[in-house]
């Protein structure tokens, strides 16, 4: 019975560890896109900016405008790249939770399964006592009689 509590507890740590990785691994994902989108604003901003700026101006502010935008156009696309990544690894995780959880389900039935069978042994351990006692009682009475 012990040795099944034991078994239980160090599968539910192992799976508790790895949770906790995988929920470490989208929340550095989660940052890493944050981030990412901060860029592509302050791009955004800036070439905004040199839009204003090159409307006045002669042909190089239109050519910062379309380096501004090409730089634009390569974080948009880096962007989405990241939230595609996020999506399979967040589609991977919620597989693997889903592993774990049945791994916990099948511990659990396992210990269940593990209790009953000590239950029913302790039930027939009685049962052996208690006929024991009975023909140790019945062989004194037949001994004293003989």
């Amino acid at each position: 019975q012990g040795r099944g509590f034991a078994v239980v507890a160090d599968e539910v740590k192992i799976l508790a560890s790895r949770s906790k990785e995988y929920a470490k691994e989208i929340n550095d994902m989660m940052s890493s896109v944050a981030s990412l989108k901060e860029t592509v604003l302050q791009q955004v901003i800036e070439l905004n900016e040199h839009m204003v700026t090159a409307a006045g101006q002669s042909s190089d502010g239109t050519q910062q405008a379309s380096t501004q935008s090409e730089a634009i156009s390569l974080s948009l696309s880096n962007l989405t790249n990241q939230l595609t990544t996020l999506g399979e690894i967040n589609s991977d995780q919620v597989k693997k939770m889903a592993v774990v959880d049945q791994r916990i389900s099948k511990v659990i039935e396992d210990t269940a399964a593990t209790v009953e069978g000590s239950a029913i042994n302790i039930g027939i351990g009685t049962q052996l006592i208690n006929l024991s006692n009975q023909a140790r009682v019945a062989l004194e009475i037949n001994m004293n009689n003989s």
